[in-house]
C-alpha cells in the first residue's frame, strides 16, 4: 500500500485517530470510543492503517506535545496570568495529524484540505508556516521582556 504522507510504497501500521495518550487522560477507563457518522462503538481506539512506520513513528514527538500540554493546561484551573511554556509548533502539528486523521477515517471523498499540509507531515517536525508564528511568538515574548525591564530601571536624575 501507498503511505497517506509520503506516498511510498510500504508495510503500513496503525495510526491511533486520537493519541492513546490524550484519550486516556482525558477517559481513562473508557472502554469505548464511538463514531457517530457510522453509528458504531469501537472497543477500542479508531485506527487507520494508511501510514508507514517511519511517518506514524516521525509524528510521535508532536503527539507527546499535545498529551504533555493537555495534562499540564487542560486538567486543572489555570492561575490568572499564567504564562504557558510549551512548543507551539508541535502542537500546532499533533492538530493537523489529528484532523488530517479524522478526515481519513471518515472516508468522505474530497475533504483533502490537509494535503496542503503535507510538507509539515512528511518533515516530521515544524514546517516553515507552522513555524512562523512560533517564531513571532518567542520575538514578541522577548520585546515584551525588554520593555518590562525597561520600565524596572530607575531613572538617574541629574
Amino acid at each position: 500500500m501507498t503511505c497517506a504522507y509520503c506516498n511510498r510504497e510500504a508495510k503500513m501500521t496503525a495510526e491511533h485517530v486520537w493519541s492513546s495518550a490524550i484519550l486516556r487522560l482525558f477517559e481513562p477507563d473508557a472502554p469505548l470510543t464511538f463514531d457517530e457518522e457510522r453509528e458504531k462503538a469501537h472497543e477500542r481506539d479508531p485506527v487507520l492503517r494508511d501510514l508507514c512506520g517511519e511517518c506514524n513513528r516521525g509524528l510521535s514527538t508532536a503527539d507527546a506535545e499535545a498529551a504533555r500540554f493537555a495534562s499540564t493546561y487542560c486538567m486543572t484551573e489555570l492561575a490568572r496570568g499564567r504564562r504557558l511554556a510549551f512548543d507551539v509548533g508541535l502542537v500546532r502539528l499533533w492538530a493537523v495529524k489529528t484532523a488530517a486523521d479524522m478526515e481519513r477515517f471518515a472516508g468522505k471523498k474530497g475533504n483533502d484540505w490537509w494535503k496542503n499540509h503535507l510538507a509539515a507531515l512528511r518533515s516530521r517536525s515544524r514546517s516553515p508556516t507552522l513555524n512562523r508564528s512560533a517564531r513571532r511568538t518567542r520575538r514578541s515574548r522577548r520585546r515584551t521582556a525588554g520593555r518590562r525591564r525597561a520600565r524596572r530601571r530607575p531613572r538617574s536624575r541629574d
